[in-house]
């Protein structure tokens, strides 16, 4: 899902500038992805605001929020904002265990008092919009991936009280050489950043 916003903003950019970097993507939950950094098994990450950690060095790169996916019939579609606890008796659908989308919903419901009740789960968004077109639940997904739903019928209500921030930082071990072929990217990043 982070590839779809971090690829063509960052890497097809700068390839162009530098084709000879090459560019290994990992697609994993952003827990893992932090955890494979930490142990120096890949060079950098694209994860959601990452845990605290001293031997992580993050850059911001994206700041974006989570919206509201429902179906269309549902009584809350036309309204903006929802309130969070309007929802807590609602099905949840939401992407698999190690997402962190998933565990900025599962905080921001705690936060308005409630425990959502998961009804689905996938790894995939796409299969999350088909699970909420055929009424199966409500889920919630970045706004970069909702300006891609074609389906009818879904709604996006793009607002909810409190908002669920949707905040991308490029990770990599700070504790370990950082070799110019990465410094490079991390500069190109900073520099796309701002």
């Amino acid at each position: 899902m982070i590839s779809t916003v971090f690829f063509p903003k960052i890497v097809a950019p700068f390839q162009k500038k530098y084709p000879n970097v090459e560019f290994v993507m990992v697609e994993e939950g952003a827990k893992k992805v932090e955890r494979l950094v930490a142990e120096g098994s890949i060079d950098a990450g694209v994860v959601i605001s990452p845990e605290e950690d001293s031997c992580l060095g993050m850059v911001p790169f994206v700041e974006q929020k989570i919206f509201l996916v429902l179906h269309k019939s549902h009584p809350l579609s036309d309204r903006s904002p929802v309130l969070l606890q309007d929802l807590s008796q609602e099905p949840f659908i939401l992407f698999a265990k190690g997402f962190g989308v998933r565990h900025q919903v599962i905080e921001a419901c705690h936060s308005s008092g409630f425990h959502p009740a998961i009804a689905h789960e996938s790894s995939q968004w796409d299969l999350l919009v088909e699970m909420v077109a055929a009424g199966l639940g409500i889920s919630f997904l970045p706004e970069a991936i909702c300006s891609k739903i074609v389906n009818p019928e879904v709604c996006i209500v793009p607002v909810t009280e409190p908002a669920i921030p949707w905040n991308l930082f490029v990770i990599w071990n700070k504790e370990r050489y950082v070799s110019y072929a990465m410094r490079e990217p991390l500069a190109f990043i900073r520099e796309a950043s701002l």
